[in-house]
């Protein structure tokens, strides 16, 4: 610690584990943000076809296998962005289950403007408690309803009054209201952009900018 004045982390939960072993005078909370926020969210009546999106590695700690069992007996359509050790896994239990509503896409080259223009709701699964949850935060950024797994990490950046599973079942619940409910659907959309709005790149540009300014005072003192 006596070789750095700072250290920087990205996210509330990330900030408590390192009060463990770094000194907490040392330690700046500056969260990830994301560049661009869309001008308004996805209506309920913009949806053509209810689909889901999933966008992540595709390896078994990211939890892909939850959204399957969710809906596998539905006709609900899901996209599964990503490659990963458990693709070959994927593709089997489609094909023994007749999976047909389940689309493993591998790697895409934009997911962002995948899910802009096709996916209807995100679900974030994973079952690692990640410093900060990337996609999550960039699928609430073009406006649509987000769910995650209660994990401590998506809801330092879902907020309280994000939508959290626990089970599958849960899981299923959720997804079929957001499908259902047209006013619940165009309350979480917006609630998706209002939220990450806390995350702007503004926030973090204002932070680091204060502590490169204190940085340089302390150096010519």
């Amino acid at each position: 610690q006596d070789k750095f004045d700072f250290a920087v982390v990205v996210s509330g939960p990330l900030y408590e584990y390192a009060t463990s072993f770094i000194d907490e005078r040392k330690l700046l909370l500056i969260p990830y943000w994301i560049e661009e926020v869309e001008g308004r969210p996805k209506a309920f009546s913009d949806i053509k076809e209810f689909r889901v999106g999933w966008v992540s590695r595709l390896t078994s700690e990211k939890g892909w296998v939850d959204l399957v069992e969710a809906l596998k007996n539905t006709d609900i359509k899901v996209d599964f962005l990503g490659d990963g050790s458990d693709m070959q896994k994927a593709i089997e239990i489609k094909k023994t289950l007749n999976l047909k509503n389940m689309n493993f896409l591998g790697f895409v080259d934009n997911p962002l403007d995948y899910l802009k223009r096709n996916s209807s709701i995100f679900v974030f699964t994973s079952k690692a408690n990640e410093a900060m949850p990337l996609s999550l935060l960039e699928a609430m950024s073009i406006g649509i309803p987000c769910i995650s797994r209660d994990i401590p990490s998506s809801i330092y950046v879902l907020g309280e009054d994000g939508l959290f599973y626990k089970t599958v079942e849960e899981l299923r619940e959720i997804i079929f209201e957001l499908k259902n409910n047209e006013k619940l659907y165009n309350e979480q959309a917006q609630y998706s952009l209002e939220r990450v709005k806390i995350f702007s790149k503004e926030q973090a540009k204002e932070k680091f900018l204060n502590l490169f300014k204190k940085l340089s005072e302390e150096a010519n003192q």
